[in-house]
Formats: structure tokens, sequence, C-alpha cells
């Protein structure tokens, strides 16, 4: 026998066995599992936070694109932001990394060699990939000096409303709010807002406004620069005015007498509201109050934002006209 016959086979049979391994499925894991599913969240949060102009490096013009972070900078961690950053916020408990069974998951976008901003996110799971939404990030409310608002500590201790605060109502109901981010500046307060705010100053008129307004060449995204967001000064620390806060909280949360929940809330297309280290949003309405690690803790006022149909008075309690969402917000 040739000695090439040997050769031969043993060459066949090398060949074969490299393909057979080429087709094996191994250790590289499938789309749904822990290295693709984290990976496509992972790219949909960058894409979120370039999209959304999220993460500014620097005070700036809000269309200037060298204020923002280059993309190739942005990292997703799944641990709490290590340092001073003067905006951003989460939603804990942040991580773990999403694995093949994950359905949920909370992390952060960070813009290496920056301690100016960081954009929190929250993540669900849906037929097909994620559906990521960012975290609130509000900018430094515009505090008036302590004299200038007339609540105070000697406020009476539970106190009345001044003007009754509106009923729900009973006919057609507005959608709950879909969670949508400033993406413009258009900072002049809308009628919605203006509208809002002075049915709660109505009702307690010894709080104070803290407006509805802000710069967008500050922070990050924030609805106050597009005028559909209102800070209301009442603080925790005041007896007074954190017990008129949770009045108007249970004004808006309160079934209506067909039993529809939230219902005032839906009807001024109230989006989120952010007070004392915790957030309640329109589109997470269920899971009720939450909590919120953020640069500011809302200790000493309370952030409402709108819906855009909110902010320009196209609600029903407005207009009559029940408000259904469905692509636009």
């Amino acid at each position: 026998m040739s000695t090439r016959t040997p050769i031969r086979r043993l060459i066949v049979a090398v060949l074969a066995m490299a393909l057979v391994l080429a087709a094996w499925p191994a250790s590289a894991a499938p789309p749904g599992g822990p290295a693709g599913r984290a990976g496509q969240l992972e790219r949909a949060a960058v894409d979120l936070a370039v999209r959304l102009r999220a993460m500014p490096v620097r005070d700036g013009e809000f269309s200037d694109p060298a204020r923002y972070c280059p993309r190739d900078r942005l990292a997703v961690s799944w641990a709490p932001p290590v340092g001073a950053f003067r905006f951003g916020a989460y939603i804990p408990p942040l991580g773990p990394a999403p694995g093949p069974a994950t359905t949920s998951v909370n992390g952060v976008v960070t813009c290496r060699g920056s301690r100016y901003a960081y954009m929190g996110f929250e993540a669900r799971w849906a037929v097909g990939g994620w559906q990521v939404i960012e975290v609130p990030t509000l900018d430094d409310a515009a505090q008036p000096p302590p004299s200038s608002g007339p609540g105070g500590p000697g406020l009476a201790a539970m106190p009345q409303a001044a003007v009754a605060l509106p009923s729900p109502g009973t006919g057609p109901l507005d959608d709950l709010a879909p969670y949508r981010p400033q993406t413009t500046c258009s900072p002049s307060a809308k009628p919605g807002v203006v509208g809002f705010r002075n049915l709660v100053l109505a009702a307690y008129p010894a709080t104070a406004s803290w407006g509805i307004s802000r710069a967008c060449s500050i922070g990050g995204t924030s609805e106050h620069k597009e005028g559909r967001a209102w800070d209301w000064g009442v603080a925790v620390s005041d007896h007074s005015e954190h017990v008129a806060s949770h009045q108007v909280f249970n004004w808006l949360f309160r079934a209506d007498s067909r039993g529809r929940r939230f219902a005032m809330a839906r009807r001024l297309g109230v989006m989120y509201i952010i007070h004392n280290r915790h957030i309640w949003g329109s589109y997470r309405a269920a899971e009720g109050w939450r909590r919120y690690v953020g640069a500011n803790p809302h200790t000493d006022h309370t952030h409402f934002s709108f819906s855009w149909a909110g902010a320009r008075k196209q609600t029903s309690y407005w207009d009559g006209t029940p408000v259904h969402y469905g692509g636009a917000g």
C-alpha cells in the first residue's frame, strides 16, 4: 500500500472534523443569550443617549454638537456612577447585566473622562427587543431667595385648600401619558402648564412657584426647556407644605366616580412627578412611587412634567376632548 493513502485519509478526516466544528453552535451565545441580549441593550441605551442629546460634557448651546459626549466615549454600566456628577439620575436597583431570561433591568450611561452628566435608563424586554426609556434628568430648580416665598414653618399644621381643586367629572377619560422627553429648545411656558400652576397656587396660595422655563444651555434633557414642566416650591421639611403636596397627589391619583384611577392626572396630561427622592410616572403608573436617585433629591420642591397635549391645553380637562396618545405624546 502506498504511504500516501493513510495521509490522504487523515487529511480527509481532519477536513471533515473542521466542517463539523464550523457548523456547531459551540459556546457562542445565541441572539437571546447573555452576550446577545446584553449587547443589544447596551447599543439601544447608547443610541437613546445620542438621540436625546442626553450626555452633555459642559454648558453650551443646545444645538452645538461639540457640547455632547462623542459616541465612542459612551459606556453602559450596571453599577452607580462613581464621582460627583452635576446632573443625572437613575432608578434603583441597577443591574445586573441582562441574561437570557432578563425581562426588566435598570442601568446608566456615562461619558468616559467626564463628570458633568450621566443618563439613567429603564429597559423592558418586549417581543423582538428592548424598550428603553431615559430616567428624567432635571436641571437645578431656579430657587427664589428664602424670603421671597410666602410659605414657612409658621403655616397651619393641616392646610385646607383656599379654593377647592376641580372634580375629575365622569366623561370620557384620557389615556395615561407616555414618556416623551425633551428633544427641542422651546422654553416659553406652555398654556397647560401655566393653567395647572394656577390651579395649585389658587388652592394653596401660601406656597411658592419655582418656575416653568429653563435655559437650554445648562444641563441635560429637561421638559423645562420645552416649557412643559413646573417646579412647585413645597419642602418636605415643612410639615404644612409636605401635607399640601400629598393633598395634590391624592387629587391627581384618586379614582373618579366610575372607579378610573389617576383621573385628574390623565385629564391634565401629567407625565411624571418627582418628589422627595421618589418618582411617579404615568407610563409606570401601576408601580406607584419608585425610588429616584439623582443629583437633585427634590426635597425642597416638587417637579411636574406634562405630555405635549397636556402642555398645550389639548386634554379633556381643558377642551373636553380625551387624548388617546398612540404614537404621539
